[in-house]
């Protein structure tokens, strides 16, 4: 009998592995701790929560600013983002924008908002006003004198003075030159909402309008005050050559003349709000606070007394943020997913969309391992009543997607047995639903209001056993008993909470923020965090993670995810989406174990990302060469990495994803061609196959924990191939182990068997097919190297190469990485430091040239078997780490012994699929795809019949597997 691997170790994957046990359970330790460093954010490609503030550059870029913490800008032509502006964030409010000014020379970019953690913590720090320079996007200044939030921030027309309007009730003057505070003015009694500076001649005035209902005029020099008052509050300015308009919490547009004397009133179908003057002054343009109001951007004719002249009618809900892109093209920025519209100022007709590939949450539903959510926006009625349409379905065992075929899924109660719940008006700022009323038995026993600090509203809400859930805004989701008093927080959500589910003590939620979250409420405690956090696209493009950061996605998908990296209040953050973690964080089999309600503290200990991001930033990787066309065998590709402060290693060069270079930090300097401060400039010649292919390149820091952007270019090749390829097949097999605990039966024959197969078809297809076998003692990495080394000579760009392996292998269930374990090494706990990683194959497929390859790994493992999701988290690791396709079996250990016809199981498919004329496209070829579909097919088939088990492949493709392996004669 084979004796068990280490106990912390599941048994893998890839090749015919060894044989271990289950990883015993562990004592789970205290709950992760939250990053303050970095926090891991959703980046759609757009805006996630209200859009507050656009501007329009000189170029016709648009920035954009928003709830979410970002500041984008983008390329109004093409609608696609050229770059972020970040700066330091909180988990809670810390970080919102809500202002922001461009100087007129386009070098400075002032923003304001909810700028510290606030609540009682520097809430004096709160309104700082962070100064970038615009060109860079590097924080260059941090103002700090307001004491609450900042609401509106502009430049004097010549840039000579920086004015903002904060919630302390007071406006700041600011002196650009040395950005010294020139003056505070107090002549508000609350919150200073919009703020302008205009100059006539050599004079300046400061206007100023807020929640007291004025609206002051202020000589910066002379020091006179004018001042007019409204019986509503004021919150938004626009100033042209000749006029200034005004507007707040009414139906109405004050239009006043530079001497602030009233000489209109435009009146609206809506609240209006962001206003902003053509540059030429003869069009006024209001968006709206307005909801569920389709008229809520008009564009109205200066010279027309200010004839409305064009409804934009394309935003379903609150537009704030309006600009003009040019004298005749309109700009509006909000609605249900805070896109932002180009359109024609006349017209109205629609020139431009630019948004994220996410969508606001309105309804969802729950049942079972089925979730379901909508996103068309709903009515007040539909909200509060939980009866919005269920658009999609995601299987969470499987995370497949399916359009909704019913409406079969629990939503959550607001009536339970003689108790109702209903909402009404109320609160600090009079909202519709900011009161939640129990009744009982038809009479009002118990009343929740919300103000600022807990959600100011009752989104949505419902009976959960003995306990009221109610979701708010700004990502509130609270938990209370019947006496009113907070049970429970739900932390997570960072926009309005829509909608809410529940089946058992499952609870499911829909944001604004574009996510779905699933808490488990089995368990109640004060602060609660989801257990999983998934984000769906238009396109149905997932990603799922956990609170520790462990994430599974579709392909592509991990765009989505990343981490904002805080670099202090001083300096500019740092974004970088969860790939350059994928080592640490990609755990699908973990996601599966979050789902089934596992503590997954043990597996985080040690990889927190504040842990890791200790190592210092990777480097930043510019591609120097452009995509081309040619007529050559290869291409010289020119790259820069600069250090960021963590470092350089393992710098990597790809051909369509698969590692074709990789270099020590060491042997890349001695290669250089030239060092430029913190940059070092490399060039690399690289084989090109005939066709179009990519080049990428990427590095990590000196820690190698994380990876590098990484750019690309594509190489169009031309040139025509003279020959038919060549096969290169290497086999790794071990029978005999130096262990004799660990010997195996078939691993040796079956490489034997699969080099005689692949010469027979490859007859049809290659020039030549050569065959590189190491067996048993020759099996270790010394030897592996040197005949990695011995064959990379001979394999040709259009070649095709196999690497098979056969022997014992595990996975590190506390990493998911793959270990294979070599002739020489010992059973037992420490088995890990004598096996083959996966950098190890990276380094030994990349000194293969042949873009076309795959790795067949036929597995074994003793005890219970690893589970299929830890099976397919380790390939597709495994796979994403070299760049191959793979196609893999896992076995029993039993079954291993057993075999199947004298083969290994796996094996014994890979070459009845050779053998058999049907899996044979109708040009006789058989493709990695063909053997892959044919082996998914079988192996489960003769699994169940032979050893009533379930077994099934893991296939990872990578490329284009369509490549012939053999052919009929």
């Amino acid at each position: 009998m084979m004796k068990s691997l280490p106990l912390l170790l599941t048994m893998l994957l890839f090749l015919l592995l060894g044989c271990t046990p289950n990883p015993s359970p562990s004592n789970p330790s205290q709950p992760t701790k939250t990053s303050t460093q970095a926090i891991l954010k959703l980046d759609t490609k757009g805006h996630t929560a209200k859009i507050q503030d656009i501007i329009v550059t000189q170029s016709g870029d648009i920035i954009s600013a928003s709830d979410d913490k970002t500041i984008r800008v983008w390329d109004s032509r093409t609608g696609k983002e050229k770059r972020k502006i970040l700066g330091q964030i909180g988990a809670g409010a810390e970080g919102k924008i809500f202002a922001m000014a461009l100087s007129s020379n386009e070098k400075f970019l002032a923003v304001g908002g909810f700028l510290a953690e606030g609540h009682g913590v520097n809430d004096d720090l709160v309104g700082s006003i962070r100064i970038y320079h615009y060109p860079t996007g590097k924080l260059l200044n941090v103002l700090k004198s307001h004491t609450d939030v900042v609401r509106d921030l502009a430049f004097s027309p010549d840039g000579r003075y920086l004015i903002s309007g904060s919630a302390d009730k007071t406006a700041k003057i600011w002196n650009v030159g040395n950005f010294s505070l020139k003056e505070t003015l107090s002549f508000h009694s609350k919150q200073v909402y919009a703020v302008k500076i205009m100059k006539k001649g050599k004079q300046y005035f400061a206007l100023t309008a807020g929640f007291d209902n004025q609206i002051v005029l202020y000589n910066m020099q002379s020091k006179a005050i004018k001042r007019d008052r409204k019986n509503y509050k004021l919150h938004s300015l626009a100033i042209s050559k000749n006029h200034i308009a005004v507007c707040g919490e009414s139906k109405e547009i004050q239009i006043y003349n530079h001497a602030l004397n009233p000489i209109q009133t435009i009146a609206s179908k809506t609240k209006p709000a962001g206003l902003a003057y053509s540059a030429n002054g003869e069009f006024l343009m209001a968006g709206s606070l307005s909801d569920f109001n389709y008229e809520l951007v008009n564009i109205y004719a200066v010279n027309e007394q200010y004839q409305k002249r064009s409804s934009f009618q394309q935003h379903k809900n609150l537009t704030k943020a309006v600009a003009f892109l040019d004298e005749q093209t309109a700009l509006s920025a909000g609605g249900d997913n805070k896109e932002m519209y180009i359109w024609d100022r006349e017209s109205a007709k629609v020139k431009g969309k630019i948004e994220g590939v996410g969508a606001t949450v309105w309804s969802v539903g729950l049942k079972g391992e089925r979730l379901a959510w909508g996103n068309e926006s709903l009515n007040h009625t539909q909200l509060k009543t939980h009866t919005g349409k269920l658009q999609k379905t995601l299987n969470l065992k499987t995370f497949s997607i399916q359009n909704a075929t019913d409406q079969n899924y629990h939503r959550i109660a607001t009536i339970q047995g003689d108790y109702i719940l209903s909402h009404k008006a109320g609160g600090n700022y009079g909202r519709s639903d900011a009161i939640l009323e129990l009744q009982q038995d038809g009479k009002p026993i118990q009343s929740i209001v919300r103000d600022a600090t807990n959600g100011v509203r009752h989104r949505c809400y419902g009976f959960y056993k003995d306990y009221i859930i109610s979701g708010g805004s700004n990502g509130f989701l609270k938990i209370y008993n019947f006496q009113g008093q907070e049970i429970a927080n739900l932390v997570g959500h960072t926009g309005e909470v829509w909608s809410i589910a529940l089946d058992g003590d499952r609870l499911v939620s829909g944001s604004s923020d574009q996510t779905i979250k699933i808490w488990d409420l089995s368990k109640l405690q004060k602060t609660m965090r989801p257990q999983l956090s998934l984000f769906v696209s238009k396109t149905n493009d997932w990603v799922a993670w956990t609170k520790e950061g462990f994430y599974n996605a579709s392909k592509g998908a991990e765009e989505y995810i990343g981490y904002h990296i805080n670099q202090g209040a001083n300096k500019e953050a740092k974004f970088l989406d969860v790939s350059r973690f994928r080592k640490q964080f990609y755990r699908p089999d973990l996601i599966s174990k979050a789902i089934a309600g596992e503590d997954l503290s043990h597996y985080a200990k040690g990889i927190d990302i504040d842990s890791i991001l200790k190592a210092g930033l990777p480097p930043k990787v510019e591609m120097l060469s452009t995509s081309r066309t040619m007529d050559a065998e290869s291409a010289t590709v020119g790259v820069k990495v600069c250090d960021e402060g963590g470092g350089i290693e393992n710098l990597s060069f790809y051909l369509n994803n698969k590692a074709i270079s990789y270099m020590s930090q060491s042997k890349a300097f001695r290669n250089k061609k030239e060092v430029v401060g913190n940059c070092t400039v490399l060039e690399q010649s690289i084989a090109v196959p005939s066709g179009e292919h990519v080049i990428g390149f990427n590095a990590t820091n000196k820690e190698g924990n994380i990876v590098s952007n990484t750019p690309s270019i594509t190489i169009v090749n031309n040139k025509k191939v003279e020959r038919k390829p060549n096969l290169h097949l290497l086999t790794l097999s071990i029978n005999d182990y130096k262990d004799d605990s660990l010997d195996l039966k078939f691993p040796n024959n079956d490489a034997d068997k699969l080099s005689q197969k692949l010469k027979s078809i490859g007859k049809p297809v290659f020039e030549n097919v050569y065959s590189y076998a190491l067996k048993d003692q020759q099996v270790t990495q010394e030897q592996i190297d040197r005949k990695v080394a011995e064959i990379a000579g001979k394999v040709g760009v259009e070649d095709v190469f196999v690497l098979y392996i056969s022997g014992h292998g595990i996975t590190n269930d506390q990493d998911g990485d793959y270990y294979f374990i070599p002739y020489d090494a010992k059973n037992g706990s420490d088995v890990t430091k004598t096996a083959i990683n996966q950098e190890v194959f990276k380094s030994i497929m990349s000194q293969i040239k042949a873009v076309k390859s795959v790795i067949l790994l036929d597995t074994c493992q003793s005890g219970s078997m690893a589970s299929q999701e830890l099976v397919n988290t380790s390939v597709n690791r495994f796979g994403g780490n070299v760049g191959s396709a793979i196609i893999a079996g896992a076995t029993s250990g039993q079954n291993a012994i057993d075999g199947y016809k004298e083969h290994g199981i796996f094996t014994y498919t890979v070459l009845d699929a050779m053998s058999n004329k049907k899996v044979y496209d109708f040009q006789d070829r058989l493709s990695i795809g063909d053997i892959a579909k044919y082996v998914k097919y079988l192996l489960p088939k003769l699994a169940k019949e032979k050893f009533n088990h379930a077994q099934k492949p893991t296939i990872y493709m990578n490329g284009d597997t369509s490549f012939a392996i053999g052919g009929l004669e």
